[in-house]
């Protein structure tokens, strides 16, 4: 039986050729083997970048992203910086990490964007450790013991060591998540307005409910989920029902249809096999381990071989559906008051419906709602892939004005990683976006700034390197926590399907 459920798992991961951070145990740590992308180049980048923002960090220990937001968001700026330091190069103890949460605590929650990464910080200071040997295979040092808790689900990792964290600290991410709660709309979220219809001051008119804010709601949803804080199930139905409901109604079919695993696939069952699969592997290290042998590292311990491998499609009844091209805006439909880029599908506010959807499938999925809603659910999520293969670039944000470019490839990363998607349409995401990401890279180790988009009736702003900075540090590392985790390169990437497609 054990054989069996393996034999599913793992063709779950062979025959999509996922994306190679997908299965890894510490998220964004590794490039697949055969990438064109050189995991070392990538690290060296990573560490620049690290160093240049470690100097931007201002004397009350914050950062700010230049331009408008310096005077309204310097606490986003801050959480969001720590966020990508702690995903780059730079561990808890460091002294710019401390000196950064020292400076949010001093400071009371002020706004949407602000708290959600203060909770994606505070969660990435909790990921489980991943020790450079642990890929190597080895015998054991005199009196080194295995490590068998790497042979856990990383969620399960996650919530031991955030038990571990000290009583403030799991105090203030309950607060943030409540605080978040509390700041639902009708379906999402918005900057925080004094009451509903007020001015904001990032559009010309009113309205309060917009995809940006929103998928980084979820995106700290997700996180905080991770270490076990609990996210009410009506929550993730009402966003969801507003991402259905706010997806362009038609678009151009975009052929051939390819495999989008998370929306095609039940996740529920993804992560029962997950644990079956790591609870053999861990038996196989025991073994080795108490026999003196060499134990094989998390690298070894995938399939030597897919020849006795099924088609997880046809394993689960799933199908690849027709797909359109349908996308999101920045703004609901009825919010007609917007310039071009907050009224019109973009790549960046697609990658938001996307992601969003499939953070609220992974929570849904026994819910009645699931029940009732899957099918439009999941089309919503393979349409929304379907935009972004139809639309694919790299060197801008797709959509009605050339903004926001490497926001917009954070979220490319978002919707590959959540999506478990190694390609997007005939794309390989990753490789593509770290060629431009790392070609792009500035001597000093940053990424260049650049203008925000106005509003119906304002021109729009200057921003700085700041952020451009955190988002390809955040793209390079694969940051986004999956939802499916395995031991790294347990894939072979690529012609999987010999030739055909799955199920067939």
């Amino acid at each position: 039986m054990v054989s069996r459920i393996c034999a599913v798992f793992m063709a779950t991961i062979l025959l999509l050729a996922l994306a190679p951070q997908v299965f890894a145990q510490d998220e964004g740590a590794a490039v697949s083997e055969g990438s064109k992308i050189d995991k070392k180049v990538v690290d060296a980048a990573v560490k620049r970048a690290c160093e240049w923002l470690k100097g931007q960090q201002k004397a009350d220990g914050a950062w700010t992203g230049a331009g408008l937001y310096d005077g309204f968001y310097p606490y986003s700026s801050t959480a969001f910086v720590l966020l990508a330091l702690l995903k780059g190069s730079e561990g808890p103890d460091s002294e710019c990490v401390k000196k950064g949460f020292a400076y949010l605590k001093s400071k009371e929650f002020p706004g949407v964007y602000g708290v959600s990464a203060l909770i994606l910080a505070l969660c990435a200071l909790y990921e489980p450790e991943k020790k450079p040997e642990d890929d190597e295979t080895r015998k054991l040092k005199p009196g080194e013991k295995l490590r068998t808790g790497l042979y856990e689900p990383v969620e399960r990792q996650a919530k031991k060591k955030f038990q571990k964290a000290p009583k403030w600290v799991k105090d203030w991410l309950e607060k943030a998540v409540k605080w978040l709660l509390s700041k639902q709309e009708a379906n999402v979220w918005r900057y925080p307005l004094n009451k509903p219809g007020d001015y904001c001051p990032h559009t010309a008119h009113g309205g309060n409910q917009d995809a940006s804010n929103t998928q980084y709601v979820m995106l700290a949803f997700h996180a905080a989920s991770r270490v076990g804080v609990k996210i009410p199930a009506g929550v993730y139905a009402r966003v969801a029902e507003y991402f259905i409901a706010e997806q362009e109604a038609d678009g151009p079919e975009v052929k051939p249809a390819f495999p989008v695993p998370a929306a095609d696939l039940p996740i529920s069952k993804l992560k029962e096999l997950e644990k079956q699969i790591l609870k053999k592997l861990r038996k196989e290290a025991e073994k080795a381990a108490k026999d003196g042998k060499e134990v094989p590292g998390m690298k070894e311990l995938g399939p030597r071989t897919t020849s006795e491998m099924g088609d997880p499609y046809r394993e689960f009844g799933a199908e690849m559906t027709p797909m359109k091209a349908r996308g999101w805006a920045y703004l609901p439909k009825s919010d007609t008051g917007g310039a071009p880029w907050q009224s019109q599908a973009t790549g960046s506010m697609t990658a938001s419906g996307v992601a969003s959807l499939v953070i609220c499938k992974v929570n849904l999925e026994s819910t009645s709602w699931h029940k009732k809603n899957k099918t439009k659910l999941r089309q919503a999520i393979r349409d929304g892939m379907a935009w972004i293969a139809h639309n694919y670039t790299v060197s801008s944000n797709p959509g009605p004005l050339d903004c926001w470019k490497y926001y917009y490839l954070y979220g490319l990363e978002r919707c590959g990683v959540l999506c478990l998607s190694r390609r997007i349409g005939e794309h390989i995401w990753y490789e593509d976006g770290a060629q431009h990401i790392l070609g792009a890279q500035q001597g000093d180790g940053s990424w260049p700034g650049g203008s925000g988009g106005g509003s119906a009736t304002s021109q729009g702003f200057e921003y700085g390197p700041t952020w451009p900075t955190c988002f390809c540090i955040l793209f390079l590392k694969k940051a986004t926590a999956p939802v499916v985790n395995l031991p790294e390169d347990t894939y072979t990437g690529e012609g999987l399907f010999g030739g055909g497609k799955p199920g067939k």
